[in-house]
């Protein structure tokens, strides 16, 4: 095993990536029949000029000549779009006709399960470190995305408890009250936090 393997190795496991990004020289997939990633990245060439034809107008002489980098294009451009999924229309088992059956055919277990969950999660023509970064990168999208929700659930429940402590200044100030009550008003007021309104909206976001 390379010492960059081995590097990329300990990152999966930190960071609990799907092992299926991983080559065949890693840990999860020694002793079995998963093919090397020369291979692999030949096959997706296949599929990609096959969905080419059958699902986007292309013709056979349009893709014909393509190599790798023609396909990564058409792959990440036209197939994944700015996203990280492909859309069901180019999955690997949407494409079932009787040349890519044929290419199925010639697969293990191993390489059936592994090629469809890199081909349909953004990771063909990608080596391994680079599949591996686009899996961190997705990670810290994800992060960002959850920041971006807590803020804003935190914007709202200040938002909210300013809104009540006006109403207490206002019902304090304005409105006839025994001293006692006075002082109990006061008294939730000061004690207003902020977290009884993120309990409230995480509650009502629930029913």
């Amino acid at each position: 095993m390379s010492n960059e393997t081995k590097i990329l190795e300990d990152i999966m496991e930190k960071w609990a990536l799907n092992d299926k990004i991983g080559n065949n020289k890693t840990k999860w997939w020694k002793g079995v029949k998963l093919k090397g990633d020369a291979l692999l990245r030949s096959w997706e060439q296949f599929i990609c000029k096959n969905i080419a034809v059958n699902k986007c107008g292309l013709k056979w002489p349009d893709v014909e000549d393509w190599g790798p980098k023609e396909c990564r294009k058409f792959y990440n451009e036209r197939f994944l779009d700015g996203a990280r999924i492909l859309p069901d229309q180019y999955q690997l088992k949407e494409n079932n006709n009787s040349a890519m059956n044929t290419l199925f055919e010639t697969w293990s277990e191993e390489d059936m399960v592994v090629m469809e969950y890199r081909w349909n999660n953004g990771y063909a023509f990608k080596s391994f470190r680079d599949r591996v970064y686009f899996a961190l990168d997705g990670i810290v999208a994800n992060l960002g995305d959850q920041a971006g929700n807590v803020i804003k659930k935190m914007q709202e429940a200040e938002a909210a408890m300013t809104a009540v402590a006006e109403e207490f200044d206002g019902m304090i100030s304005k409105v006839p009250m025994s001293s006692r009550a006075k002082n109990l008003m006061e008294y939730m007021r000061a004690n207003l936090r902020i977290t009884d309104f993120l309990d409230e909206d995480e509650e009502a976001s629930n029913d």
